[in-house]
């Protein structure tokens, strides 16, 4: 493929750019659409006439990479990003994820809200032990 040298600089600094926001946490989710965006384009443009293996220039590791940076875009930062660092306007979200211990923690209490009011029993009368723990982890 022939591309301008302009579209391999502008590759290049996504790449780099991206990765830097990942690992700092900072501009994680911008980070994560830059990888993205090049990932997709490794993998069109490059890798797939080549097959999955990556022995043979196939795209597994670029789809790999792929995958890792649509989790990290669905997660978000962590507790130990620098993203708390960053004055409020730059910050991605109004909440502080940082507070929180995950999203299986709100479910496992929306299940125990559920277990407690009896909406999983037919009435009242014909009520079923809850099967989640009543300390509200999940282990």
């Amino acid at each position: 493929m022939h591309a301008p040298a302009a579209v391999g600089y502008l590759v290049g600094l996504a790449q780099f750019a991206g990765g830097l926001a990942i690992l700092t946490g900072a501009f994680l989710r911008v980070g994560a659409v830059c990888v993205i965006i090049v990932m997709l384009g490794a993998i069109f443009l490059v890798h797939l006439p080549h097959g999955f293996d990556i022995n043979h220039s196939g795209y597994e590791f670029a789809l790999s990479e792929l995958l890792l940076a649509f989790g990290l875009l669905i997660a978000g930062p962590g507790a130990y990003s620098l993203r708390n660092a960053l004055p409020p306007p730059l910050r991605s979200s109004k909440k502080d994820t940082s507070r929180h211990n995950g999203w299986w923690q709100g479910f496992a209490a929306l299940a125990q809200r559920k277990c407690r009011t009896g909406l999983e029993s037919v009435s009242k009368k014909q009520r079923q032990p809850c099967p989640i723990p009543a300390s509200g982890g999940l282990l």
